[in-house]
């Protein structure tokens, strides 16, 4: 993920919580808790000064790392959407994720929609 220098800290390219983005999702709690999003469950961004901004989850995919698909998971969306991305699987000989679970998801505008 471009942007990540901890991982601890969610690393994000930043296009406003209104904007989606794609982030990283840092630590193995938090990454246990969005490995259990399916489509349709919900997730809210915050943006750091008190605004919060709902997504629908539309999809869930995973990828063999040498798979990957960084430009499809990065590519700018018409509509804003948020993608999650965490790396799943044991390493390999070099510390290296194996496998990324990405998760899609599309703004709901108030009111659900």
């Amino acid at each position: 993920m471009p942007g990540v220098a901890d991982p601890q800290r969610s690393g994000r390219r930043d296009l406003g919580p209104e904007a989606g983005g794609a982030f990283a999702v840092p630590g193995a709690e938090n990454a246990r808790k969005a490995a259990r999003l399916a489509p349709g469950d919900r997730v809210e961004t915050s943006s750091g000064d008190g605004r919060w901004t709902r997504f629908r989850v539309t999809s869930v995919h995973q990828y063999r790392t040498p798979q990957f698909r960084a430009r499809k998971v990065y590519e700018p969306a018409e509509d804003t959407q948020l993608r999650l991305i965490i790396c799943t699987g044991p390493p390999d000989d070099d510390g290296r994720c194996t496998w990324n679970l990405v998760i899609s998801a599309v703004r709901e505008r108030p009111g659900g929609g």
